[in-house]
């Protein structure tokens, strides 16, 4: 004969209509939730703009290197996560580009950049 097991639970819950959340509560989760995202991406999306403003005055792709300040964001720009930075960094950034060249010719062909390459 199995003992009686003392059930915590009941204590907090007294049918299956308890686990339902409600409308209001579900609504207020999502909002939350949109709200700290909204927190979390704001510096990301000035630092975008930023990026977009210095990089705005380049004629060529080329002249991206020429900009002092926006090399992470450029790295970020062109793909590279902040885990990947960290096993590729303490690479100097003017060493990271000519891969990303070789990779983007073998992808794509011939580059149809003023990069001089």
């Amino acid at each position: 004969m199995r003992p009686k097991v003392a059930r915590a639970y009941r204590s907090h819950l007294r049918s299956g209509d308890d686990l339902v959340t409600t409308y209001e509560a579900t609504r207020a989760g999502f909002v939350s939730l949109a709200l700290e995202k909204n927190r979390r991406a704001t510096p990301y999306v000035a630092e975008a703009r930023a990026l977009q403003t210095a990089a705005s005055i380049a004629k060529h792709p080329s002249d991206l290197m020429k900009i002092s300040g926006i090399e992470a964001g450029l790295l970020t720009a062109a793909g590279l996560s902040d885990k990947a930075l960290v096993h590729l960094l303490p690479v100097r950034f003017g060493d990271i580009v000519p891969i990303f060249r070789r990779v983007a010719k073998g992808v794509y062909g011939r580059l149809e950049l003023s990069t001089g390459v």
